[in-house]
């Protein structure tokens, strides 16, 4: 189906991270994404993506522990991704 291509074609790495992510991005189509810590407080965001690159995050703003990202597409769906953060 065309959710499992989505699904397929996205990537967030390396997990666990230590001072960025990568959103590897390959037909995905992302249009927004946040990054939120266990108490589901907003860490950091950008909503304003543009182009098909992969995006780097910088992990800095996040402490040690589980964080989540939260993916919003052009198409609307939204996928959610859990990463761990290790200082």
């Amino acid at each position: 189906t065309a959710v499992d291509d989505i699904l397929k074609s996205f990537k967030v790495y390396p997990n666990p991270a230590n001072d960025h992510l990568i959103l590897g991005r390959e037909r995905a189509g992302i249009k927004a994404w946040s990054i939120h810590d266990i108490y589901n407080r907003c860490v950091v965001f950008d909503k304003n993506i543009k182009g098909n690159e992969d995006i780097t995050i910088s992990l800095m703003p996040c402490s040690s522990g589980v964080h989540i990202i939260r993916i919003e597409l052009a198409n609307g769906s939204i996928l959610i991704r859990r990463f761990t953060v290790i200082r």
